[in-house]
This record gives structure tokens, sequence and C-alpha cells, in this order.
């Protein structure tokens, strides 16, 4: 599954900008989310057929009911694992963002909060050191590092929330060719991709999708396929 899959889903736990700092930590959480999803759905059945039986046979209601705990025990078995590999990834990016990798530093934090393995004040320093560092490196010219920052200044994670100078971060970015920059700003104007579409929004922002594509990045790439989609609908439905 795609991370813009998913996004429109966790966009609605918890923001836009969360999920830009997501992006490489996002195929372990799919993983995870599609297992959870299965194994709610497989209970769901499972509870629904056990009804069914129940108004014929109470012996095949018992028997369903075991399974249906069977399959929460499973989900709860699935979201320990997923805990625990979270911890093993936090050892990793602890590691990393020792050695001044922000983007570690910024997995590391993001894995706490996931985890509530930390607390905020914790978590608070550990994206302060990212964004010392980023700012260092984009300094010296590192623009994903400038892109890096930008997300930290639009959330407002370990620095004062400037959403002016995020938006000047991303554009510095992108004109240095950083594909996460490109993105950023074209889905800050696009907005709300589930809510109702604006044209103008639309067309402002499909120039950044097409950048950010054209610089390697496939979720920009799906992205510009689906503003163009929705340009066109938009086209015909005022025609």
């Amino acid at each position: 599954m795609s991370y813009i899959t998913i996004e429109i889903t966790m966009r609605l736990i918890y923001s836009t900008i969360f999920i830009r700092l997501l992006v490489i930590m996002l195929p372990c959480i799919v993983l995870f989310l599609i297992a959870c999803a299965n194994k709610q759905t497989n209970a769901t059945k499972a509870f629904k057929n056990s009804n069914l039986v129940s108004n014929s046979n109470n012996k095949s209601l018992k028997t369903s009911t075991i399974d249906n705990e069977k399959e929460y025990k499973e989900l709860h078995l699935i979201q320990e694992q997923f805990s625990r590999q979270l911890l093993l990834k936090q050892n990793e990016y602890t590691k990393l963002c020792d050695r001044n990798e922000a983007d570690s530093c910024v997995k590391l934090a993001l894995s706490h909060q996931l985890n509530y393995s930390a607390t905020q004040y914790e978590i608070y320093n550990i994206y302060n050191k990212a964004n010392k560092i980023y700012d260092e490196e984009c300094r010296n010219g590192n623009m994903s590092a400038c892109s890096g920052l930008g997300a930290l200044y639009e959330s407002g994670d370990g620095v004062e929330q400037d959403i002016y100078k995020s938006k000047a971060l991303y554009k510095k970015a992108c004109d240095g060719k950083d594909a996460r920059g490109c993105l950023n700003i074209g889905l800050e104007i696009r907005g709300c991709i589930s809510c109702e579409s604006n044209m103008e929004n639309i067309k402002r922002a499909l120039p950044y999708f097409e950048k950010a594509c054209k610089y390697g990045s496939n979720s920009a790439c799906h992205m510009k396929t689906q503003s163009q989609r929705d340009l066109e609908n938009l086209i015909n439905s005022n025609l």
C-alpha cells in the first residue's frame, strides 16, 4: 500500500504535517494497519456468523465465540509485535541520532510518540536536536535538510511554530531541486485531499507536484496524476 493511499486516513488521526514526517516509517506502519484491518474484518465476520448460528444451535454459538476471542487475541499479538519491532528501530534511530543524523532524530521522536515510550519533554528535546542539525546543514547547502527544517517549523516540533519560515524553507529546497520541498509546497497549496476540490488551488499546486515527481518523488507522481484527474473532472462538470 502506497503511503499516499494511507495519507488521507492518517490525516484524520494526526495532521498533514505529522504525515510528512512519517514518510520513511510508513512501510512498517502500513503493514501493521493492514494486518489489523484484516484481523478486525475477520473478527467482525466471526461475530456476525455467531449471531446467525445462535438462532439454531447454542453449541455452535459457543464455538463461534471462542473463534472470535482467538481473532482478538491474534490482533493483540500483532499489536505487541509491532511495539517490539518499533523498540528495535528506536535503538537504531538512537545510534544514528547520536551521530547527528537529523532524519533519524525525527524518526526517533516519532517512534516514541507512536509507542508512548518517552515523555513530552524528552521528545521535544529530540526534535530540538534535529532542528539544530537541519539548520546547520541547510545553511551549508543541504536542500533536503531545508525541507526537514521547514516541516519542523510548520508543525512546531522542537521549535516555535512559524508557518512563514516553513514556506520559505520549502521554497528554498524546491528551488534547489529537492523533491520533498516541492511536494510539501504542493500539499500545502492543495489543502485537504479528501475535501471538496478547489480548481484554483489544484492549478497552483500541480506545478509543484510535477517538479517533485521529476525530482524522484513517487508520492508526488501520484499526487500529480490525482490532481490532473480532479482538475479534468472539475472542468467537465462546469461544461
